[in-house]
């Protein structure tokens, strides 16, 4: 594995420091520690970057010696240094030079402006610059204009006041002076992808996510508002007249900061709107690069779009995650302390035994704890663990042993044994975490195997005490085992550096599989704390005040993993565990822990709008749902008939969640609502050309919590992320004006009938708002003769529905546009199969299986009515 450049950031608290800090960590692409004065190393800020696991050297910038010390072994050292303390940075260059600094990056990060005589502020930089260059050090200068942040108009509404950083107010000269505009938080990413071109070496470059002059800035700004704004004028002579009384007003008081401040404005505007020197012709004129020509592939957010988040009260935001190990995070401090659950109730209950009581997060901990060092004097550590079978409630308790033990966990739902034989071959596991309804197939694959009983392990409800072997013949051992080992109370599980962090494997997780082979995706810790903390900010955009999730999504699968469990966890929300549904103890479950979030995959929504047309649900907030595209006649429905919100999520088991719906507004149509901080998405046509908002398209994402990759599949892992990055999702969507995505179905179900693409996702949603339907599917198939796959559906009727598969044939025909129409023909049946790898999905390979046989009865049966009357 190729070494990492390392990276010291000085101004790692401050503004621009903080998106830079952002922008490399979301990279990957580099090994990033933190210089700090040691009277800043106490400081609330500083102790949080600690707390992420990162590096922090806390050194005067007059200590030569310290200097040297957090140098040595740096290949890039970027300042984002306070503009009182500029002339400081020369004071780094000394030592930047004796330990072979490759790069540096002095602190700029502001507008083009002339070199010298025009500004203050940037003759002090290129004092600091022309340093660099006597000392014969590679450097670059980035420049981003002025932020988006402190350029917005304020409205006559106020609704934008809360996140102006100063007024604005005010036009200068005719406002037609053109500007170079940034986003504070694209700054960081920009960043991360100059330090890594040679192109930019000893070069100046300048980042933009728009050009505006003020005029165009105030018009998009009443467009995206609907308000009418009536700023105040400031003429040129009256810029020039305000630059020479604040020089006048330093000259008298020259060691007094706040006039250096209000020197620095009042030529910031001189320079912006008089010499009109912030513009792209003249960063041109002065030998910049132009950081978008440089990376076109880039997306940064546009004013336009940044305005309207601000406008909305939601502003897109970046999430930090702690680069540390998965349980280091999950019992350390809760998310938010307002509104947990108290460390002395139960966090972990049971919808299955009433009498159990429940474990509190320290119980839980201490659990955790002991299965780990049981696991690990075993050897577990660095090795691959299965936890097998119909899941209890202490199977969330043995995945996180699995983690505490250095170990990666894989969870694989019961199934054929040839099934678990092979994963265990795959695997290389030899430890097995079964439940004792598997018991006996999983003693048929270790005997395959030669597996030793010492290594099987059968966790139940209980901690042993009768029978504490578990077995009838002494084939396995009950899970006390692990948990009696001597020292698990004072065990402590592997920590990790940032850099461990963000290769080592927690879980592994199976892929769907439902049109192809199943695989394993290698999810890191670090990339699930970060699922974890932008899916916990976007769901706190609400307040909330001891939440109880009640989570149906299968237990192997990523859905259930983070929100039924590790997502509860941090933020110290109560968690029901399942029982297989029944509507009976369901609704029990529902009036025992009256549960603020719940957690449904789309055949139980389903269900329950078929089985209760009253309101059921008084406690229930919001209803999350995915895995599947669901209708928006069915959110609807559900929000009219029980009140609580509908939020259909979109992601994949490879990186997590990418989209999610606002928490505090209604739902009014099948959005899965706007990206989660920290990704980036594009829509692709079948070219590769960008596609403009509305137009329909591949959806690829990028995030910094991806999958390390497919286990032992490299080449299925290069078809899936691209090398800068990209995961190609396969699946089909849009974008809407106000950034909400749509999710139209998948690539490989896609048809092109009658002249359009249409995908089995939108057949199944228009076919379902037939009354007598409650559920379908809509599947490729092929037919003798064509070259393309058609579609063909399988139906579920309601109870006692006369419908007949011609009627409803009929039905489509005359109420459908030709393009919805099942070509393949259709066929009733009882329930859609739901796959059993854990993301309760349809499973399309058994529906596939199954239509490859009734295809072939087919056409046989045709063959054989073509054939010649044999009679006499």
């Amino acid at each position: 594995m190729a070494v990492k450049p390392k990276v010291l950031l000085l101004g790692a608290t401050g503004e621009t420091g903080a998106s830079i800090l952002n922008g490399l960590q979301e990279s990957g692409n580099f090994d990033v520690e933190v210089l700090v004065r040691p009277a800043s190393a106490v400081k609330p800020s500083v102790q949080k970057l600690r707390e992420q696991g990162l590096t922090i050297w806390p050194v005067d910038l007059d200590d030569f010696k310290g200097l040297v010390s957090a140098m040595t072994g740096t290949d890039i050292l970027i300042s984002a240094i306070g503009p009182n303390d500029l002339l400081q940075q020369k004071k780094l260059l000394q030592a930047a030079k004796l330990t072979g600094v490759k790069r540096v990056i002095p602190c700029a990060f502001t507008t083009v402006a002339a070199p010298t005589g025009a500004m203050l502020l940037r003759d002090e930089k290129e004092e600091v610059y022309n340093a660099i260059k006597f000392l014969g050090i590679p450097y670059t200068v980035i420049d981003v204009g002025y932020w988006y942040q402190i350029s917005f108009p304020t409205l006559p509404s106020g609704k934008v006041d809360y996140a102006q950083m100063v007024p604005v107010k005010t036009i200068h000269g005719d406002g037609t002076a053109p500007n170079i505009l940034t986003d504070l938080r694209d700054i960081g990413r920009f960043v991360a992808r100059i330090i890594m071109d040679d192109r930019t070496i000893n070069r100046y470059v300048y980042t933009s996510g728009d050009v505006l002059s003020e005029n165009e800035i105030y018009r998009i700004a009443e467009e995206v508002s609907g308000e009418k704004l009536e700023p105040s004028r400031v003429s040129n002579e009256d810029i020039e007249a305000s630059v020479d009384q604040a020089k006048a007003a330093l000259a008298e008081s020259p060691h007094d900061n706040m006039k250096r401040i209000g020197v620095f404005v009042a030529q910031y505007e001189h320079s912006k709107y008089v010499r009109v020197d912030n513009s792209p012709r003249y960063a041109a004129y002065l030998g910049y690069l132009n950081a978008r020509q440089l990376y076109p592939d880039f997306q940064p957010t546009s004013f336009r779009d940044f305005f309207a988040e601000v406008l909305a009260g939601k502003g897109r935001k970046v999430v930090n995650a702690p680069q540390t190990d998965l349980l280091s995070y999950l019992f350390g401090s809760p998310y938010k302390n307002e509104g947990a659950w108290p460390s002395s109730e139960p966090l972990l209950e049971t919808a299955a035994k009433c009498d159990f009581p429940g474990y509190t997060i320290d119980q839980i901990k201490n659990i955790v704890k002991r299965v780990g060092c049981g696991l690990h004097q075993l050897g577990a550590q660095g090795k691959r663990v299965m936890v097998y079978g119909e899941a209890n409630h202490n199977f969330l308790l043995a995945v996180l042993g699995v983690i505490a033990a250095g170990a990666a966990c894989n969870a694989l739902a019961p199934g054929p044994v040839e099934e678990l034989i092979s994963r265990l071959r795959q695997l290389d596991c030899d430890i097995v975490l079964f439940a004792p309804q598997d018991r006996k197939l999983v003693c048929v694959a270790a005997a395959r195997l030669d597996l030793p009983r010492e290594r099987l392990f059968m966790v139940d409800e209980s901690f042993g005490g009768v029978n504490t072997d578990g077995s009838d013949d002494g084939a396995f051992r009950h899970w006390s085992h692990l948990l009696n080992t001597p020292g698990g109370d004072h065990y402590e599980w592997p920590r990790l550096s940032p850099a461990e962090a963000r290769t080592t494997t927690a879980i592994l997780l199976n892929t769907s599989g439902t049109t192809g082979s199943s695989k394993l995706a290698e999810r890191t810790h670090y990339g699930l704390i970060g699922n974890i903390e932008h899916t916990l900010q976007h769901y706190n955009l609400r307040e909330r005040n001891r939440e109880t999730v009640f989570c149906n999504f299968k237990f192997c699968g990523l859905g259930f993993q983070i929100l039924g469990f590790m997502l509860p966890l941090k933020a110290r929300y109560k968690i029901i565990f399942p029982t297989k549904y029944e509507p009976e103890m369901f609704m029990q479950t529902i009036e025992r822990f009256k549960p603020t979030l719940l957690i449904l995959p789309k055949h139980l929504v389903r269900e329950l709008l078929e089985k209760f047309d009253k309101p059921s649900f008084p406690s229930v907030q919001h209803v999350l749902t995915g895995a599947a595209i669901i209708p928006y006649e069915m959110i609807d429905k559900w929000q009219r008939l029980h009140g609580s919100q509908v939020l259909h999520t979109y992601g994949m088991t490879e990186a997590g969640f990418y989209t999610f719906p606002d928490p505090t507004q209604v739902v009014e149509d099948a959005t899965t609502g706007i990206l989660l901080p920290n990704l980036e998405a594009k829509i692709v046509g079948d070219q590769g050309e960008l596609l403009s908002r509305g137009q329909k398209g591949h959806v690829y994402i990028r995030t910094p919590f991806a999958m390390k990759g497919y286990f032992n599949n490299p080449e299925e892992t290069a078809q899936t992320i691209t090398d800068d990055g990209w995961i190609k999702t396969g699946d089909i969507g849009w974008v809407g004006e106000r950034d909400q995505f749509y999710i139209v179905g998948r690539q490989k179900d896609l048809f092109k009938t009658n002249g359009y693409n249409v995908s089995g996702a939108e057949i199944e949603m228009v076919i379902s708002q037939h009354p007598d339907i409650t559920d379908v599917a809509v599947i490729p198939v092929t037919t003798d003769g064509d070259e393309e796959p058609i579609p063909r559906g399988y139906i579920v009727k309601s109870k006692d529905s006369p419908l007949t598969i011609d009627e409803l044939m009929h039905w489509m025909q005359t109420e459908l546009t030709p393009r919805m129409q099942l070509l393949g023909g259709a066929t009733f049946i009882d329930e859609i199969p739901i796959s059993n790898v854990g993301n309760s999905k349809v499973d399309r390979r058994k529906l596939s299986e199954f239509a490859e046989r009734e295809m072939q009865a087919l056409s046989h049966a045709e063959q054989e009515a073509d054939k010649p009357n044999q009679g006499a």
